[in-house]
């Protein structure tokens, strides 16, 4: 059973290419990948075409794409959270704030209630989404899975891989870091503290699923980064994740 955490759906402005919902099936048919979670890009939030497409279906699990910085934004998350969406997408450097900034709160705090878990961008090209802020909110939220996508890159996995080891709810995302990267992780806090992703469209099913299998060759610890952990955090039981 293999889930995406990071696959992106509907219209776009600047970013490309878009992708709709058809070819995502049909490209996750080609891979083997059983489950994406999905999102709109971040660059034109509309996340009523997410919630259409993964609507009547279990292929496709929708998250609420929010942008944080504006003052609806917590009315817009419980919407779509009462509405079904299992999760919160975050982009702080695109979308202007800061992820440790008090704005936060309300969001957390819904997603603590809902139970869903939260994934946000975390690369290091910017002050708005740094390992350290990920961690403070991992601290201060403890009811709340935050992960952290791209797990740190370019320059900040190894700090990523310290602030995960000693928060139980923080999990790092495979798209982007390299393979040796990855071995260093699982090899430092283990297999369960990754979940697969590809960020979809912009990278592909195949060369990301064969990175995780020649990083970490052991099929226990694949399986865990495949989808084992990412079913928990969705709260799917495996059999229902294999259906």
């Amino acid at each position: 059973m293999i889930i995406d955490a990071q696959c992106h759906l509907g219209p776009v402005l600047w970013q490309s290419p878009p992708i709709d919902p058809p070819e995502l099936r049909q490209r996750m048919a080609a891979a083997g990948v059983d489950k994406a979670c999905c999102y709109s890009f971040i660059d034109r939030i509309d996340n009523e075409y997410v919630y259409e497409a993964a609507r009547g279906g279990t292929d496709l699990i929708p998250f609420a794409c929010i942008d944080a910085s504006q003052p609806d934004a917590p009315d817009e998350l419980e919407r779509w959270l009462k509405a079904g969406m299992q999760g919160m997408k975050l982009h702080p450097y695109i979308h202007g704030y800061r992820l440790s900034s008090r704005v936060m709160d309300a969001l957390f705090e819904l997603c603590t209630h809902y139970e869903v878990p939260v994934v946000c961008h975390l690369c290091d090209e910017s002050q708005a989404n740094t390992v350290w802020q990920a961690a403070h909110m991992a601290d201060r939220f403890r009811g709340v899975n935050l992960i952290a996508l791209h797990s740190g890159f370019l320059w900040s996995s190894d700090d990523m891989f310290e602030a995960a080891s000693t928060r139980p709810n923080l999990y790092l995302e495979t798209s982007l870091i390299s393979p040796a990267v990855l071995r260093r992780g699982v090899a430092r806090i283990g297999a369960e503290k990754f979940v697969f992703g590809t960020d979809t469209p912009f990278f592909h099913f195949e060369p990301e699923l064969l990175k995780v299998r020649r990083a970490v060759p052991d099929l226990h610890a694949q399986e865990a980064i495949l989808g084992r952990t990412m079913a928990r955090l969705l709260k799917l039981s495996l059999v229902a994740a294999d259906s």
